[in-house]
């Protein structure tokens, strides 16, 4: 075939049949799915999941977190408590330097190779890293007493946690008087009252000074030696790498058993640690805080003295019916020898997803008293469709304006399916605009339960509603009081 029945010239059929040169002189071609591959893409469920050990939040769970923040806020300013919010990245060293590489905090980190970092396991850790390091906060009277709140991330086999879970908790830092750990159990007690949780019981145990748990653990290991082929694979794991304490901690039936038996670190106390330990008790009795003491309560190693938490029946199976919801310690020694500062400092913390449980699902639906503003289009006028959506969106603004909760409906499909998707909202009213509605000035009022429809003036519809959400908003109030 010739170039001049074709209509290309000779360097047209280079560029044509040489690519290197196709790629260099020619614009790049776009780049399409083709409709097998959308279809594949589509159908390919495991690409658009959630990332491991991560769940969306929305709905009802999200009120309750919403609810259970807001009110923790308000409470901590009445204890001189001032937020703080750390990285959800953290440097490694913080926990690995601290905490020793054997530690199960550091083994369950998740760990971000490419920029050297990891996923935040807790917040103490970090937020006494920001404390020390903060030139602000180089005196302790400055300031003492932070809370935070957010997620956290721990690679652990949890019976009813996320490797993502949400914390919440507070430090109270800078006094290592007993007076600290009584404002600490008060504060974590009261709100667990203001959250609405009630008949929790305090757990308490020491864990004694320096000297207290050295003599202790010598007994501890021996004694978990002895029994080591009755304990489950993961606590003779802890047991290899020296984390005797964190065994405590272990959810398993071989080790309970085996933790029921054990020595009690409260016979190995020195005088000081008793003396301490037998003064706690006292001002609590005195304080007015109950509390019963849990021999084998440990929480975390690097604790000393005072260990608490706070359990509460939670409707989470019937083989559990108590579960912790708060809980937390003292960690002067910590600070002293593996912080290389004088800071003491008592705190708790308590998770999102257990709190929420115990929390009535009634009271955190959606606000049922939602006004729903539906525009009817004209099927001839555009231009008539154009003023019936400008009234109906000036009549949303004036109740937005009253605080009330209001959706348009500005879509062009049939009234009939806009009047679906309200009952589908849960809409308590419909409020319809279309062409007579224009007109004369009026709305279309229809209680989408009863379905009963009235006509109201414009001017009038104000007061119609909120005479109805007044009504609302104090059944509601009662509802919650309860």
């Amino acid at each position: 075939v010739s170039t001049q029945s074709t209509g290309f010239r000779q360097t047209d059929k280079m560029i044509f049949a040489v690519p290197t040169l196709r790629r260099r002189l020619l614009p790049p071609r776009p780049k399409f799915l083709q409709p097998k591959q959308l279809k594949r893409l589509s159908s390919t469920k495991e690409d658009l999941s959630s990332a491991y050990g991560t769940k969306d939040i929305f709905g009802v769970q999200l009120n309750k977190f919403t609810f259970l923040i807001e009110t923790a806020k308000r409470h901590f300013q009445y204890y001189g408590l001032k937020e703080i919010l750390t990285s959800p990245i953290e440097n490694p060293a913080v926990f690995k330097k601290f905490l020793g590489l054997k530690n199960d905090f550091v083994k369950e980190m998740f760990v971000l190779r490419t920029i050297d970092a990891v996923l935040r396991p807790d917040f103490t850790l970090p937020t006494l890293r920001a404390y020390v390091n903060n030139p602000k906060w180089s005196s302790p009277d400055e300031l003492a007493s932070l809370y935070y709140h957010g997620p956290i991330f721990r690679n652990q086999k949890h019976p009813y946690l996320l490797p993502q879970r949400h914390q919440i908790g507070a430090e109270f830092l800078g006094s290592a008087s007993i007076m600290a750990d009584l404002d600490c159990l008060e504060c974590a007690r009261s709100l667990l009252e203001k959250w609405g949780i009630r008949n929790t019981v305090l757990k308490i145990n020491t864990l004694g000074d320096r000297d207290t748990r050295e003599k202790y653990i010598k007994v501890l290991k021996e004694y978990l030696e002895n029994n080591k082929k009755s304990l489950s694979e993961k606590s003779q794991g802890r047991l290899e790498r020296g984390n005797y304490l964190t065994i405590f901690s272990s959810y398993e039936e071989e080790d309970q058993q085996i933790i029921q038996k054990s020595p009690k670190i409260i016979e190995y106390l020195t005088p000081v640690s008793q003396d301490r330990w037998n003064d706690l008790c006292k001002d609590l009795t005195a304080f007015g805080i109950p509390y019963t003491i849990d021999p084998n309560l440990v929480r975390h190693e690097y604790y000393d003295n005072l260990v608490f938490k706070f359990t509460a029946s939670v409707p989470r199976d019937a083989d559990s019916p108590e579960q912790t919801v708060i809980s937390g310690g003292r960690y002067d020694d910590f600070t002293l020898y593996n912080m290389g500062t004088q800071l003491p400092g008592v705190g708790f913390a308590g998770f999102l997803e257990p709190l929420a449980l115990s929390l009535n699902e009634t009271l955190f639906v959606d606000n049922p008293m939602t006004i729903m503003v539906i525009s009817v289009p004209s099927l001839k006028d555009d231009e008539l469709t154009t003023k019936i959506r400008r009234y109906a969106l000036e009549v949303a603004k004036d109740l937005r304006r009253n605080n009330l909760c209001v959706l348009s409906m500005m879509s062009d499909v049939r009234a009939e399916r806009q009047v679906i998707r309200a009952n589908r909202s849960a809409a308590a009213w419909g409020i319809f605009v279309g062409e007579d509605e224009l007109k004369k000035s009026t709305l279309k009022v229809r209680d989408m339960v009863s379905h009963k429809e009235r006509f109201v003036e414009r001017e009038k519809l104000l007061p119609y509603l909120l005479r109805d959400s007044k009504n609302y908003v104090q059944n509601t109030d009662q509802n919650h009081s309860v």
